[in-house]
């Protein structure tokens, strides 16, 4: 169990009911008291996925590994917005009730002067701008509202106000209100759902909300300002004022978007959007005064159709205001209570961190809009760096800005305005670039001030490069803005300050525990809505490559924010590579290049054609920049500069010169080739990963903490490159299913035993296929027929299939019911029935404007069948059954003439032939597999093999020999290993093990030579001869045993041959078109060739000698191109030749693998076998 994951040990009376359905104990809890009370079992039933459990702690003592807890509730996963809603309520402990006390001050307050407007003598001692034309900017649904803002004119003067509500007025120190606002401290927002009120609703979004036409208390700061946007000073006693407002219009962020852009010669402009439009130019010159170049940074999202969102202006205009005033109260607070006011700070990010960030993003910096006119590391960033916009400097030599092309085109075409480029988050290094910045800085958080000359540094905010910094505009939703306005009032009526620097302090640390929980709930339910979109409709995105590694890369995307790192990392081992990753430090940036052998066919033969010097290749390079191009550095430079300055002819200029860099590599690849002669087994390509880069990756939904969140579901290279992401990350899951069944500890019968047990084997089986590509392919433009919704068939030639080598397991023999169907076979003697996996994709265009590219439906399932179409056809039929978890086909795919790739996802021999005789142990004839089973008393041994036993000695051993130099020492038994042997040869099944250094290996070998002299000795009774199988778990194992016995035994050995299987037989002898895809470090021992089957066949006199190394000549000779029927001959007489070798030898040593092979079995179909699975080089038990 994973150590760094909390756990809690949840003690439970029953496990499982009669029904094999989970049982847990779950309590009543007093949260009160914090008092368990009755308890009840509950059974959760195997169709609910997932549950969340809610669990009280208890204890954790010393004797507990884990602590001590208990259910009290049991909750369904958060598939549905309530659902997940309540989860994550309970998670980041959001407040759902007020006191009772605060319930009572509401009722009163309602009682003696309602809820619409303030009473009159609360608007005594306040200055009356009811006569202004104040008005709110807020999201449509918003119903707190805080803030508003107001301009008059008077002659060369702009007067704007700031105008926040004053929440103090009725939020008394230490009071009801307060007490449960210092609980919750923050208003928390879901963006999905109502949001979890600071204050009780009446006040927050009646009595103290800034509604349109009702007149409300208010904290007023005002300001002056020139035609031109410069501020003008003015007295301190006018800057701050208690005032009453009424609010004369409520906008959306939308509407005033619209009023920002709309035209000052357009009619029907009302006087209150004409101050708004006055009011965002002065927003501009504060916003230029603040970050410089940086104020240019878009938000909006661009299509290649123009922009999809866009109320960026409208929220800067808010944005500054409330900036600037939340300066200027802080500059007047810090004046009067040094030591007591509470401001909002930011440390710089750490100088390791920003030296790495430095030398990460290097120049790239400079495009970053983001970081326009910013000092990091002592250099101010950004533009105006003359090594950036010297063409030739070596710095920006061959550094180029990624710009997807259909943008490129509409912004050369003027469907997309200039400011595209002020927009960091479409364009991949920049957004990276920007991202990574994010990164580096340090949390923001509160902190009292000391009112000593240090607060300067160590109070500062590094972001907004401002001392002090406070918060003051947000009353309604944040509670140390309420203490601000407490320390405003007393400032305004020369009092002393309400707090303590120690009561400052424990709100500053409360808040700052407080606020990171409320993000981290906004992000989460953003991310739960999210999910929730794409658990219908997964979409494919285009996202940039944010770092790379050997062991994988990361990515981002704007489309799809505050997903956590680790469901935005794909590592290598899900994409199934067959070579280790390279780290490449090249002169344009460090990338990892990536590597595969694939075989990609085509359902009709279809092939791509490459280039004259693509055939010269070892390994075919994709183009990692296919829908993107390449724009220099320094020309981006230039046009950045234009757009920025407002130069539109030099812009317009600088556009049509702009040359794109071409990037190198075939767009996509295939193992299809024109001529069959060209036809290789598989095909090599290789793709590069590098920081900044474009590469689409389809999202959906997954289950995380009991609540969806986005995941990435498939990886798409090329069009006929799409890895599927799912089945490696959960194969169980996808290409199986999860047992619920606990195995018994003793079964009724074969059947039982097979139910429990063939679930875990065929997790095993999928477990072990992924990262295991022998002979997995992909056939693309495949039609499929869906007879159901999961049910379906493929048709596939024969002719291709032969040529191509594509092999399906579970190959049936019999004649099929239908007379107008026959069965295919192209191996007669795999009688052991188990079907491979499949994994279907197919694109279907999307609607949804996130999406770039189109999206795929996915699904697995399982090969069923494979027949024949008809007597006379070259085609075979492929039935398959899907995955419940795949779901049904859409309707956009099943409707039209949709074309599936179809990738088969071969089991493991070893696996699949396990699988198989699982399956047919119930229909077995054989007694021994059964009673093994199903732990039944084995049957007594045979009469004549316990009479040859009493005339043997059991055990084998002797000194080195002189007159006999091949036969070394072997020491006689110790007492365990005669213990062994004599267990092992009176018993028809024994296990023998032990740990390392125990004489496994020898026991083995003098077991093998024991068994082969009572076959000796009851052969003269019998017309056949039984032989030894002896069978190991790994190729070192059996080599070892073979070569002991040759170096060991001398003339004690039985006479025996070395078996191997066809992977290892094809290193030495390569068959045309095969492909077996073992490590290089395997092989056919070279000191056993004098054993070896496949070897001995070959030797001069041998029967088919001759014929085999003709054909091994041959394919040679033609560079081992595909040619099918001389493959069918050849393959023909090795058999032939192997069944004639074979039955000259009364041992057979291989590996288990080769020992389930059907042929082996077929050979001894008649014969009696002593099996034995040695633990011989195992350190484990067998």
């Amino acid at each position: 169990m994973c150590k760094t994951v909390p756990k809690i040990k949840i003690k439970t009376s029953n496990l499982r009911s009669d029904d094999n359905m989970p049982i847990f104990t779950v309590y009543d809890y007093d949260e009160s008291v914090e008092v368990l009370k009755k308890s009840t079992d509950v059974k959760v039933s195997s169709k609910e996925h997932l549950c969340v459990f809610l669990v009280v702690f208890i204890t954790w003592n010393s004797t507990f590994t884990y602590p001590l807890g208990r259910i009290v509730k049991i909750l369904p996963w958060g598939n549905t917005v309530a659902r997940g809603l309540t989860i994550l309520n309970m998670q980041h402990g959001v407040h759902s009730i007020y006191s009772k006390e605060t319930i009572d001050q509401v009722n009163d307050l309602q009682i003696s002067e309602g809820l619409d407007e303030p009473s009159t003598e609360r608007q005594q001692n306040r200055m009356d701008c009811t006569m202004l034309d104040a008005f709110t900017i807020d999201p449509p649904d918003a119903q707190d509202l805080d803030d508003a803002l107001s301009l008059e004119c008077r002659q060369d003067e702009l007067h704007v106000g700031v105008h926040i509500s004053d929440v103090t007025e009725y939020v008394m120190k230490d009071d009801a209100y307060d007490n449960d606002a210092k609980q919750r401290l923050l208003t928390f927002y879901s963006d999905i759902d109502t949001p979890r009120h600071m204050l009780p609703e009446p006040i927050s979004t009646r009595k103290c909300s800034l509604l349109e036409g009702k007149r409300r208390l208010a904290l007023s700061v005002f300001y002056c300002f020139d035609k031109d946007g410069k501020r003008k000073e003015i007295t301190s006693q006018d800057i701050v004022r208690p005032t009453v407002i009424k609010s004369k219009k409520q906008f959306s962020y939308s509407q005033a978007q619209l009023i920002i852009k709309k035209k000052e010669a357009e009619n029907e402009i009302t006087k209150i959007e004409k101050d708004l439009k006055i009011m965002f130019k002065i927003a501009c010159a504060l916003r230029k005064q603040r970050l410089g170049n940086a104020m240019h940074a878009s938000q909006t999202v661009f299509n290649d159709r123009g922009a999809e969102d866009n109320e960026h202006e409208a929220h800067f205009l808010v944005e500054e205001f409330m900036i600037l005033t939340n300066i200027t109260v802080g500059k007047m607070l810090y004046k009067q209570f040094p030591e007591c006011i509470p401001v909002r700070y930011q440390p710089p990010p750490s100088d390791e961190n920003m030296r790495e960030f430095l030398r990460k993003n290097g120049v790239f910096i400079d495009v970053v809009v983001n970081l326009q006119d910013r000092c990091l590391g002592g250099d101010i960033r950004g533009l105006h760096t003359l090594t950036l916009l010297a063409m030739d400097d070596q710095a920006i030599k061959g550094k180029n800005v990624t710009v997807q092309k259909k943008i490129w085109q509409a912004i050369k075409d003027h469907r997309i305005p200039k400011q595209m480029l002020m927009c960091d988050s479409m364009l991949p290094i920049q957004h990276v670039t920007l991202q990574d910045w994010y990164f580096i800085q340090e949390r923001a958080g509160y902190i009292c001030c000391n009112g000593h000359k240090s607060d300067a540094d160590e109070c500062k905010h590094y972001q907004l490069d401002v001392f002090p910094y406070i918060h003051f505009t947000s009353p309604i939703r944040r509670y140390i803005d309420i203490v601000i306005h407490r320390l405003v009032h007393a400032f305004l009526n020369d009092e002393p300050c309400p707090y303590t620097s120690t009561e400052i302090k424990s709100i500053c640390n409360q808040l700052c525990s407080k606020e990171k929980q409320a993000k981290e709930y906004r992000k989460n339910c953003q991310l739960l809505k999210r999910a929730l979109e794409l658990q219908t409709q997964p979409q494919m995105l285009q996202c940039y490559v944010e770092d790379v590694s050997t062991s994988g890369i990361s990515f981002c995307t704007p489309t799809l924010k505050n997903v956590t790192k680790t469901d935005r990392t794909l590592t290598f081992n899900r994409l199934e590579m067959g070579y280790k990753p390279e780290l490449i430090q090249a002169e344009t940036g460090t990338y990892v290049r990536a590597t595969w052998k694939k075989r990609l066919y085509d359902c009709k033969g279809t092939a791509f054609k490459y280039p004259e010097d693509a055939a010269k290749m070892a390994c075919l390079p994709l183009n990692p920049n296919k829908h993107v191009i390449l724009i220099p550095l320094g020309t981006w430079a230039h046009l950045m500069k234009s757009a920025i300055n407002g130069h539109n002819a030099d812009f317009e200029k600088k556009l049509q010169l702009a040359a794109a860099q071409h990037s190198s590599g075939f767009d996509d690849v295939s193992t299809e080739s024109v001529e069959l002669k060209d036809l290789k087994p598989c095909t090599k390509f290789s793709f590069n990963f590098k920081r900044g880069q474009v590469i689409n990756i389809q999202m959906l939904a997954g289950p995380l903490r009991g609540i969806m969140v986005p995941k990435p579901m498939c990886l798409k290279l090329t069009d006929t490159i799409c890895f599927c992401l799912l089945h490696t990350e959960d194969p169980v899951l996808h290409l199986s299913n999860y047992s619920n069944v606990a195995v018994s500890k003793s079964f009724r019968n074969v059947t039982q035993y097979v139910q429990e047990w063939l679930p875990l084997i065929l997790m095993e089986s999928a477990s072990n296929t992924v990262g295991c590509t022998n002979d997995n392919f992909c056939i693309n433009n495949v039609s499929i027929n869906f007879t159901s919704g999961a049910i379906g068939k493929f048709t596939l030639s024969i002719k291709l299939c032969d040529e191509r080598n594509i092999e399906l397991s579970g190959i049936q023999k019999e004649k099929s019911i239908n007379d107008n169907e026959a069965s295919y076979t192209r191996d007669t003697d795999d009688f052991i029935k188990y079907y491979d996996w499949i994994c279907i994709k197919a694109p279907f265009a999307s609607d949804s404007s996130t999406s770039h590219d189109a999206n795929y439906w996915i699904a697995h399932g399982t090969i069923t069948g494979v027949k024949k179409k008809s007597l006379e056809s070259d085609k075979i039929i492929v039935s398959f059954k899907l995955n419940p978890r795949s779901g049904t086909v859409p309707g956009e795919i099943s409707s039209g003439n949709s074309k599936y790739s179809i990738e088969v996802l071969k089991k493991g021999n070893v696996d699949g032939r396990t699988e198989g005789f699982i399956k047919t142990l119930q229909s077995s004839s054989e007694c021994l597999p059964n009673q093994i089973a199903i732990k039944e008393r084995v049957t007594d041994l045979d009469a004549e093999y316990i009479e040859a036993l009493a005339e043997m000695t059991l055990d084998l051993h002797f000194s080195p020999c002189s007159s006999d130099p091949l036969r070394r020492y072997m020491a006689a038994n110790n007492q365990k290993q005669q213990e062994a042997i004599d267990k092992a040869m009176r018993s028809r099944f024994a296990l023998i093990q032990g740990p390392p250094g125990t004489g496994k290996t020898n026991t083995g070998i003098k077991l093998i030579f024991l068994f082969d002299q009572i076959n000796e000795k009851i052969s003269s009774q019998r017309s056949h001869r039984k032989r030894v199988l002896f069978c190991g778990p790994s190729n070192k194992c059996v080599d070892l045993v073979a070569r002991w016995m040759l170096q060991r035994m001398g003339n004690y050995a039985p006479k025996f041959v070395r078996v191997y299987g066809k992977s290892l037989e094809a290193k030495d002898f390569p068959i045309p078109g095969k492909v077996f895809n073992t490590p290089k470090s395997l092989e056919s021992a070279y000191d056993l060739r004098s054993v070896s089957l496949h070897h001995i066949i070959r030797q001069e006199g041998k029967p088919h000698a001759v014929e085999i190394k003709e054909f091994d000549e041959y394919f040679k000779d033609n560079c081992y191109r595909p040619m099918p029927k001389k493959v069918k001959e050849y393959q023909d007489l090795i058999y032939s030749a192997s069944e004639n070798e074979i039955t000259k030898y009364n041992v057979i040593l291989c590996t288990t693998d080769v020992a389930t092979n059907s042929r082996l079995l077929k050979h001894y179909k008649y014969n009696s076998l002593s099996w034995m699975k040695p633990a011989c080089v195992q350190n484990q038990n067998v």
